[in-house]
């Protein structure tokens, strides 16, 4: 082999070697999107099942997952106000910086519930049960 063929050898080695490195790397910036888009879907459909709990629970059914919903819901920043919780039982919920501005909680089992920095401005808390909940 001549120092010309060697040449153009090293360089389309060189070139394999960059178009291999760009196709790994777009795979790899693909990899990364399609992981993100389906995380980001899977937290839309868990805060969607979240409201879907909180909104379809009677009073004083499925309580144990209607709490975890709205804990979850609360954790997440998401709007709780004006939300109709009348009668249903909470007990021990924690409800930390809620915005439950306006919601109708009266009548709601709600002792040991922790209220700590929440909204509850007009908030109806008629014969609510609040004994040891925090505020």
């Amino acid at each position: 082999m001549n120092s010309q063929t060697m040449l153009a050898l090293s360089q389309k080695s060189l070139l394999l070697i960059i178009v291999s490195a760009s196709l790994l790397l777009a795979i790899s910036a693909l990899t990364i999107f399609l992981i993100r888009f389906f995380k980001s879907k899977q937290r839309e459909q868990k805060i969607a099942s979240a409201w879907r709990i909180v909104l379809s629970t009677k009073a004083s059914q499925d309580e144990r997952n209607c709490i975890e919903a709205i804990e979850y819901l609360n954790q997440l920043s998401q709007d709780l106000s004006c939300l109709n919780l009348a009668s249903y039982f909470l007990e021990g919920v924690q409800l930390q910086e809620a915005n439950l501005s306006c919601a109708n909680l009266s009548k709601t089992k709600l002792s040991g519930a922790d209220f700590t920095n929440a909204n509850l401005v007009e908030a109806n808390l008629s014969g609510a049960d609040l004994s040891s909940a925090k505020e």
